[in-house]
């Protein structure tokens, strides 16, 4: 997932992306040597079948108002 918010948790990610099945981790990169995120998050799910419903139901989506880009397998 890229283009997320510097405000969006991993919590909030788990909490968007359960919706379409099992999320066995979350992982928000940051920025060298601080707390701000770079804006890409991992977030890997249960199943092949939760993983193709995710892409399509964030396909285009918004987290907290911004655009995110598509998620990639």
């Amino acid at each position: 997932m890229q283009l997320i918010h510097r405000n969006v948790s991993e919590k909030h990610l788990k909490e968007i992306f359960g919706h379409f099945g099992e999320v066995k981790d979350v992982s928000i990169q940051y920025l060298p040597h601080s707390s701000i995120s770079s804006g890409t998050a991992y977030i890997v799910m249960g199943s092949e079948e939760d993983v193709e419903k995710a892409v399509k139901g964030m396909n285009k989506g918004q987290i907290d108002g911004t655009h995110s880009a598509s998620p990639s397998r």
